[in-house]
């Protein structure tokens, strides 16, 4: 959907390799998914929230792990939005 509308989408399928592109080249918004192979998107969001380049670039948390424990500890690992799916 955000490719319809016009904004350039790239995909990473481990926190490792999130990390690494945002090295690179920072984006203007972040779409993590809770639960990545190696890295989960706790450790990567608070990894980027530590560094001064992303620690203000937007992060909504999107993922299948809807208990409230999950969602306290996504938007405490510093997500500033929480999505579960299905939506």
């Amino acid at each position: 959907n955000l490719t319809l509308e016009g904004h350039h989408v790239e995909t990473f399928s481990t926190g490792e390799m999130v990390l690494r592109a945002i090295e690179k080249k920072k984006p203007d918004l972040i779409v993590l998914d809770l639960m990545l192979p190696g890295l989960s998107g706790l450790e990567v969001c608070s990894q980027l929230r530590g560094q001064e380049a992303t620690a203000k670039t937007p992060i909504i948390m999107v993922t299948a792990k809807g208990e409230e424990q999950d969602v306290v500890r996504g938007l405490e690992s510093g997500a500033d939005d929480y999505v579960t799916k299905p939506f």
